[in-house]
């Protein structure tokens, strides 16, 4: 009996020192330890000490010297977790460990200001298994765990949980680009706001069903009357290869095959009875006027002065021609060969009476302007028939009932009327499969087909496989290739990964302030037509609403001489000689300008912004603009601006600046142009009120060509 007790008791004590001795070597310890030696050999650091009582705080680390190990953890009981991660990433708020190896090291950027970890963790932005304490098993990289770590530089997804973005249902245009929100840009998260706006540019929301992206304007143009726009040669090319005809298009390459173009080509051209009739030409009508023979002189007078309305209406700002200019319309280097006549004239003249949500402009051209206009596209930007490319002498597929039948079936198959408007097919569901929560998916649930075990089974690898090569899985796949370059992939398999169904607080959702991130609607009444008319938002912000193209109107009452504007508008011209001029020449009648120029003058003001400096009136002026004169020197504001043929070229020329700008805009600007333009390159030179006064002074009195600066030194 002895004899068993003492066996027993051995058992228990071995037991017990085994215990002993796992947990002292538990890895969290020896990290602990680790971090004790680190520790040991630094100097302390300025500032370096944090708060008594957060995970790793000095208390702590000086009961650790005495043997004292302990699990770090933050309860986030709002989002469900735990983390103990602080347990080993001891240094994560500690800049003097920038360079530490980890989990020593400390978190990098300025991220840990804004979300502090007591607050927001850490695996809600890193992912991982909280809970955990060994290291494998804490990065999650262990069955059945759904959030392992983000790998770099994929983290980036996880901030789409707590930043939405606001979506409108009119596009815009930032950046030259086609968006949907205004509020894409994330700091810190450059590949996931790239990612955002491919998302919307590229119009992936068309095909597949995302939340919020519903009820917004088509990305494509309608195609309910695409038959009097072009003939069926050119829209076969183009179906079969659009990026052979346009190569930075956004419409994808389907991979048809000639019968599939065919027969969309039918029906297509059919969807209306002017289509019928415009379907049996072969191709785009002949370009000079039945009465001109070619080379005549009538005709060559036409086309000359179709180029000076050209430029006059300066079309490559929004149009880029052998890939320069504007990005907002399609690319004008072979209309020629793509539109016919007819339409073309008909569009110019009005064309939001074929397309009613066209984001161009109405040009007040004559008959004979547009015409000449007209000339001038189809002789100058036109490459010529492409032979291969034509349909049979005297085919007209729109008379097979198998052609018309099979393209209905591929309009649907495809899902061509996500991005078009086509007649019958208005309600029709998404085709592609729903991408609210893809962010969530398990790679379990992702068919890797040929290439399962050849990448790396994870959603990031899939997705960015997927983007690069669409039926690289499977040769039946539908989704066509947008031809990504793997940059743009890389950015659109970080947003779509951000796309996830876990509900996060409200507390922890980022909002901007100031409400309705659109802004103001258009003003009422004429003012309101005009703009809308003009299409002035495509280029110029009003309130938060608008692209970023050209200057913000919201102040323009309070920036502006009634007088300049005026004449602004009547003759456009260029502000900053580094800029080619932007601003069309709309034609606008004496009643127009005078709607546009007082409705500014009412509504588009600051009050704060007073018209002149009144305090300094009569002979006080020169002296003060003596003053103003002496500061412009000495700021050395003409290493920016111009005066007469002296200065530089980088911000607006000031050689009339008085007879533009008012005296009292241009004191508030002067004392804070931030502001007023926040990222404008205008220093703050921290002026006085006498300063800025005097400089404003000196601005405000240069309303004609000054006699000192007509020669360049």
């Amino acid at each position: 009996m002895h004899k068993w007790f003492a066996i027993l008791s051995l058992a228990v004590l071995v037991s017990f020192e085994a215990t002993v001795v796992r947990d002292a070597r538990r890895e969290w310890k020896g990290w602990q330890r680790a971090f004790e030696r680190l520790e040991g050999s630094l100097a302390p650091a300025p500032g370096s000490a944090r708060k008594r009582g957060t995970p790793g705080s000095r208390p702590e680390r000086r009961a650790n010297r005495n043997g004292d190990y302990e699990i770090h953890q933050v309860v986030l009981a709002p989002l469900g977790r735990v983390d103990r991660c602080p347990t080993c990433h001891l240094g994560l708020d500690r800049p003097e460990l920038a360079e530490a190896r980890q989990p020593f090291g400390s978190h990098p950027g300025p991220y840990l200001s804004q979300h502090a970890p007591e607050r927001f963790g850490c695996t809600l932005c890193h992912g991982g298994q909280g809970v955990a304490t060994r290291t494998r098993a804490a990065h999650g990289r262990v069955k059945d765990w759904p959030e392992p770590l983000w790998p770099s530089p994929y983290i980036q997804s996880s901030c789409g949980r707590c930043h939405p973005i606001s979506l409108l249902r009119e596009p815009i245009f930032l950046q030259g680009r086609k968006l949907y929100s205004q509020d894409n840009d994330l700091a810190g998260a450059l590949l996931l706001s790239e990612g955002r706006k491919l998302f919307q540019e590229r119009g992936c929301w068309a095909c597949h069903k995302v939340e919020g992206y519903r009820g917004l304007e088509k990305p494509g143009p309608p195609l309910s009357r695409i038959g009097e726009k072009v003939g069926p040669d050119w829209l076969l090319q183009w179906l079969k290869n659009p990026q052979a005809y346009l190569p930075r298009t956004a419409m994808p390459n389907f991979g048809l095959t000639h019968r599939q173009a065919l027969s969309l080509t039918a029906y297509l051209l059919t969807r209306n009875p002017a289509a019928v009739r415009a379907s049996k030409a072969e191709g785009p009508e002949p370009g000079p006027r039945a009465n001109e023979a070619p080379g005549s002189p009538e005709r060559e007078a036409a086309r000359k002065r179709g180029g000076q309305l050209f430029r006059q209406a300066r079309c490559i700002s929004c149009h880029a021609l052998e890939g320069r200019g504007g990005l907002i319309g399609p690319a004008l280097d072979r209309i020629g060969d793509k539109a016919k006549r007819e339409w073309l004239i008909q569009w110019i003249a009005d064309p939001r009476r074929y397309y009613p949500r066209s984001h161009m402009p109405r040009f007040r051209f004559s008959p004979e302007e547009r015409e000449a206009l007209v000339d001038y596209l189809l002789q100058e930007l036109s490459e010529g028939e492409d032979p291969g490319s034509r349909l049979p002498p005297g085919s007209d597929p729109g008379r097979d009932p198998a052609l018309l039948q099979e393209g209905k079936r591929l309009v649907k198959e495809l899902g061509c009327f996500g991005c078009h408007e086509i007649p019958g097919f208005e309600q029709e569901a998404e085709v592609g499969p729903e991408l609210t929560r893809f962010g969530d998916k398990p790679p379990e649930e992702l068919d890797f087909g040929r290439l399962a075990g050849r990448i790396a089974r994870t959603p990031q690898a899939w997705t960015l496989k997927k983007l690069q090569d669409p039926r690289v899985f499977r040769d039946t796949l539908k989704m066509p290739d947008p031809r990504l370059s793997l940059e743009e992939a890389r950015a659109l398999t970080v947003y779509l990964l951000s796309l996830s169904g876990e509900p996060v607080p409200a507390a922890y959702r980022y909002r901007r302030d100031g409400g309705d991130p659109r802004g103001p609607a258009h003003p009422p009444g004429p003012f309101g037509r005009l703009l809308r008319d003009l299409r002035c938002l495509t280029c110029h912000t009003l309130g938060a609403r608008g692209g970023d193209l050209a200057p913000s109107l919201s102040l323009e009452g309070s920036q502006v001489t009634e007088e300049w504007l005026s004449e602004f508008l009547r003759h456009p011209n260029f502000l900053r000689p580094i800029l080619a001029p932007r601003m069309p020449d709309f034609n606008l009648s004496p009643e127009e300008i005078r709607t546009v120029v007082e409705s500014m003058r009412v509504i588009l003001v600051n009050d704060e912004i007073d018209e002149a400096r009144t305090e300094t009136r009569g002979e006080g002026r020169v002296p003060m603009a003596r003053e103003g004169e002496t500061l412009y020197q000495r700021l050395g504001c003409r290493a920016c601006h111009q005066l007469g043929l002296r200065g530089g070229s980088l911000g607006p020329e000031l050689t009339r600046v008085g007879a533009r700008l008012k005296e009292g805009w241009i004191f508030r600007w002067l004392k804070d142009p931030q502001r007023y333009r926040p990222g404008a390159l205008q220093p703050d030179y921290g002026l006085s009120d006498h300063e800025a006064s005097a400089l404003a002074i000196y601005l405000a009195d240069l309303k004609e060509e000054p006699r000192n600066h007509q020669k360049a030194e």
